[in-house]
């Protein structure tokens, strides 16, 4: 069985104009495994925290809002990356069974799993409130998964974060250390960082004459 990777894009990551850069170049440097990426909310959740804020939708009217607007920056994070449709969690476990040599990359629909499998799954179902962002969303999946390990790509923090420094500097989520109980690696990426650092380190081509 191929080894299976989860990584969560931060959506303040969807303005990086080096986004699909960044994620080969950190894939290049890190061992070969299915790669499942789990879209953020950005701008999108960020909008409906407002109304609530406003209006009282109520926590989970609004958390439901930003699943479907989960729906819709997975298909986002999909055409900026080149990538297919977001795929099910029932093509998922097709992947990490039938995938030989070259272990593929994919965009998780969150939307599905979420309103119609998560709460018939074994594990802590996540609330629904505002406890709860795509972090914990992609722990969930990691967990579900069995997952060999689970990323955050973010804008924010060190180039990688610890899991206490992620906590104490709200980083993640309060629901995020609950939710990461169960998983083995985890690994906190500042995607932006990471990238420049990595631009720079690159070696120098010279072309003679």
């Amino acid at each position: 069985m191929t080894p299976l990777r989860v990584i969560k894009v931060g959506g303040s990551l969807f303005d990086f104009p080096h986004l699909h850069e960044a994620i080969h170049v950190w894939l290049q440097h890190h061992p070969a495994m299915t790669t499942l990426l789990i879209a953020g909310g950005g701008q999108l959740a960020e909008e409906i925290r407002r109304i609530d804020t406003q209006s009282q939708l109520g926590e989970q009217q609004a958390h439901w809002l930003c699943i479907d607007a989960l729906g819709i920056t997975a298909k986002i994070l999909a055409h900026t990356l080149g990538l297919r449709a977001p795929i099910s969690l029932a093509d998922v476990a097709a992947l990490t069974i039938n995938e030989a040599t070259v272990p593929s990359v994919h965009v998780l629909d969150v939307k599905t799993f979420l309103k119609r499998q998560e709460a018939d799954l074994p594990g802590k179902v996540l609330p629904h409130n505002w406890d709860v962002t795509s972090d914990s969303i992609a722990a969930r999946v990691a967990d579900v998964l069995n997952a060999d390990e689970l990323v955050l790509f973010k804008s924010a923090g060190r180039p990688e974060s610890s899991l206490k420094q992620a906590t104490t500097s709200l980083l993640v989520d309060p629901h995020f250390e609950v939710a990461v109980a169960g998983l083995q690696q985890i690994r906190i990426i500042n995607l932006r960082d990471t990238f420049s650092t990595a631009q720079k380190n690159r070696p120098v081509k010279f072309t003679g004459r």
